[in-house]
């Protein structure tokens, strides 16, 4: 409903963040960092390439797939959190998704928490992504 909110009422907002309320975030470090992409072409960036807070027998049922360490589950649990989405991407790649409840429709269907059903949003619609 953010991304949602975002593009009804934000209408000259460049970036959209989503992270968790826990997330500490250093305001001009990241504004420096996302400066020097190109506003102009659809972009996320991600600190989805380590799974947060993984630890090797966290989740049971991902140890009998062969998954052991964030480095060998980064496939099989697309993280995508925290994630940041310029303007172009979200109004373009991401408004038909947000249109039709697209992101909740998925994370109901396939019992996926928000973090992964970003992630894997995100690879459905092939937003061009750097992964910090």
């Amino acid at each position: 409903e953010s991304m949602r909110w975002v593009l009804t009422h934000e209408p000259t907002i460049q970036w959209y963040a989503f992270c968790d309320d826990d997330t500490y975030i250093r305001g001009p470090a990241l504004t420096a960092m996302l400066s020097r992409f190109d506003p102009s072409a659809p972009l996320a960036v991600s600190g989805g390439r380590n799974l947060r807070g993984f630890a090797p027998g966290m989740w049971p049922w991902l140890a009998k797939e062969g998954c052991d360490s964030a480095k060998s589950c980064i496939f099989a649990f697309p993280w995508m959190q925290p994630a940041f989405f310029n303007a172009v991407a979200l109004r373009t790649l991401f408004k038909p998704a947000i249109d039709v409840d697209g992101l909740t429709a998925e994370c109901d269907h396939f019992h996926l928490t928000h973090d992964v059903g970003l992630g894997v949003l995100n690879w459905m619609v092939q937003t061009p992504t750097i992964s910090l």
